[in-house]
């Protein structure tokens, strides 16, 4: 994670978009992934750095079986990676070794936070295109039946109040990356990242795969760089933002 400009930035590289190479598309993948479900810079440390981790490894036996990679090189690439990630390959190991993942359809699994990012982007779209304030669009979307089902059963104990604070406020800095990814028809992969190669537009005038995907959601920032909410007046993009930025 870095910030340029008083900003923060995810950095994809130009040349591999422009590449559309089926490893560089998936690590971009994997990576974008990773800082949608757990965008916030100190309380998803731990989960973030872990869920790295773990798609670090999982990535020598696809080099290998997908790409036709020697055990050598796709190690090579390994390492490389870590060492760009971690302090320390220790480091690396304690967290792959001692962090678990709940499993799909459970509350904190990749799964269930993904359904919570997709409502942080139904109500960033709604705030864009509507002009109204987050209370408005949680309620309307609520009254929709648009709040994720896997939570249905804490909506007696959870208020509005409750889903501003846990579900928007948590995305709000990726919730431009949620409104695009339900523009899209993407797959969740069984290792549980968002395959955006393989992401299809759905009837808009976008590009198709990584491509569509980064430019849509580029063009969500600068739709929304001068939507104010109507009573708290905060800025809907500001410098928490995580914004794509071409290195």
């Amino acid at each position: 994670m870095r910030e340029i400009e008083d900003h923060r930035a995810i950095g994809v590289p130009q040349s591999w978009l422009q590449e559309n190479h089926p490893l560089t598309n998936m690590v971009m993948s994997k990576l974008l992934t990773s800082y949608m479900v757990y965008p916030r810079k100190v309380e998803d440390k731990k989960n973030f750095e872990a869920y790295t981790a773990k798609h670090f490894y999982g990535s020598i036996e696809h080099l290998k079986e997908t790409f036709g990679y020697t055990e050598e090189l796709a190690m090579e690439i390994y390492f490389v990676l870590v060492k760009e990630r971690f302090k320390s390959y220790k480091e690396y190991k304690d967290i792959l070794t001692n962090t678990r993942y709940p499993s799909q359809g459970k509350i904190g699994s990749i799964e269930a936070l993904s359904d919570k990012g997709k409502f942080a982007g139904e109500v960033f779209k709604e705030i864009v295109t509507q002009k109204c304030g987050v209370r408005d669009a949680i309620d309307e979307l609520v009254a929709d039946g648009a709040y994720p089902e896997c939570d249905v059963t804490q909506m007696a104990k959870e208020k509005v109040d409750g889903i501003e604070k846990n579900t928007w406020v948590r995305y709000k800095s990726v919730a431009h990356l949620w409104a695009t990814v339900i523009d899209y028809g993407i797959p969740l992969t069984q290792d549980e990242y968002f395959d955006f190669e393989q992401a299809q537009s759905f009837g808009m005038n976008s590009a198709n795969g990584l491509v569509g995907f980064v430019g849509r959601a580029m063009g969500y920032i600068y739709s929304a760089e001068q939507v104010v909410y109507n009573q708290s007046k905060e800025s809907l993009v500001d410098s928490k933002t995580w914004r794509i930025a071409f290195v």
